[in-house]
């Protein structure tokens, strides 16, 4: 077993799912880089706020969110710094979640005030945006897109769960009596996804039944 020491809260880890790097972003506003061989980190990187971070799927660029904007980094030239920077509008919430969907051309961020943004991951402009509730709490406001990148699935700050589709705008809800966001995993290569909180549930959803609700662009 390898041991990684840091010296603040780790908020969020991302692996380099070509090569044996990953990524880890703390509250000391930090995000190192790691090789899983080596005990110390290979890199660092000094931010204005609580980070997000990850690896597209090919490994060769990475995201970093804080401060209300996305920093796109070259892996192999990181310490060039960031080649392109997005902005999430006035939305300047402290990030919680960054993901890139599986063909690496959209990135979705959450906040903490409980917006989850959908951008171009090219050319940074904004796909579409949802309002859920804020978080209150220490938790983290989790969403992942279904393989094809066309749906997401969010937790809420009221423990509730939505699947809305980027291309339509349609939405659904389901509630919870949980008061704490839940983490969400869609499976990938499937439509089944898993939530979790006081417990854990598998859904396989009929999204051509999401309801009428339209997001923003």
């Amino acid at each position: 077993m390898l041991i990684c020491c840091v010296l603040s809260r780790v908020v969020c880890i991302s692996f380099c799912s070509e090569k044996e790097n990953f990524l880890s972003g703390s509250l000391d506003r930090t995000v190192l880089l790691w090789d899983q061989r080596a005990e110390k980190s290979q890199g660092l990187l000094r931010v204005q706020g609580r980070p997000a971070v990850s690896y597209d799927d090919q490994g060769m660029v990475f995201a970093v969110a804080y401060g209300g904007h996305i920093r796109m980094f070259d892996a192999r030239k990181f310490e060039k710094g960031p080649f392109e920077i997005f902005s999430v509008g006035n939305n300047d919430s402290e990030a919680h979640v960054i993901k890139f969907s599986s063909d690496g051309r959209r990135i979705l961020l959450t906040t903490k005030a409980g917006r989850v943004h959908v951008l171009d991951s090219f050319h940074g402009n904004s796909i579409a945006s949802c309002n859920v509730k804020p978080v209150v709490t220490n938790s983290t406001l989790e969403a992942s897109f279904s393989p094809d990148g066309n749906h997401i699935i969010s937790g809420s700050g009221d423990g509730s769960v939505y699947a809305w589709n980027v291309r339509s705008g349609k939405v659904a809800r389901w509630g919870s009596t949980d008061d704490e966001p839940p983490l969400v995993r869609w499976a990938p290569g499937s439509l089944m996804f898993v939530t979790g909180s006081s417990e854990l549930s598998c859904w396989v959803p009929d999204l051509s039944k999401l309801g009428s609700f339209t997001i923003s662009k």
